[in-house]
């Protein structure tokens, strides 16, 4: 028992006295707002739901792992499907994706795309690193964790 206590005494001074803690050696940065007005803005993104009209189709089995689609001649199998549409109203571009789409990477595209104020555009991987916040900032600001 002794003995026990003896090593979690040494143990806890170690843990205690051993070199100090990092400090932190970089000056916190403060910044104040004299009136909540913004000097100029981004070009706006506006994002809607749209309603797109099909037609279910059929898919027929032709050989092993090979399918062909036919249109099917009733229109009782059809209806309107919804799609997020983010139009940039200053151009002709715009973007369609599926409410499938996660909602970090829509938030995350739409974020950098009002931010670098380009619009996005496919493949995402792409417009992901084309348009990184790193390349607006200032070298001394970190962005990323």
């Amino acid at each position: 028992m002794k003995l026990y206590l003896l090593i979690s005494i040494i143990l806890l001074a170690f843990l205690y006295c051993s070199t100090p803690k990092e400090v932190l050696d970089d000056t916190p940065r403060v910044r104040s707002f004299s009136e909540w007005k913004a000097e100029y803005f981004h070009h706006p993104i506006e994002v809607k739901i749209g309603w797109y009209p099909y037609d279910e189709e059929s898919v027929v089995k032709t050989g092993v792992h090979q399918y062909s689609i036919q249109k099917n001649d009733s229109a009782a199998a059809s209806g309107s499907m919804p799609v997020i549409v983010l139009t940039y109203p200053d151009s002709t571009q715009s973007v369609y994706f599926g409410l499938d789409i996660d909602n970090e990477l829509l938030g995350r595209l739409i974020k950098q795309s009002l931010m670098t104020q380009k619009p996005i555009t496919e493949p995402l991987a792409v417009f992901l690193e084309d348009a990184d916040c790193s390349t607006c900032h200032p070298a001394d600001i970190q962005i990323k964790q």
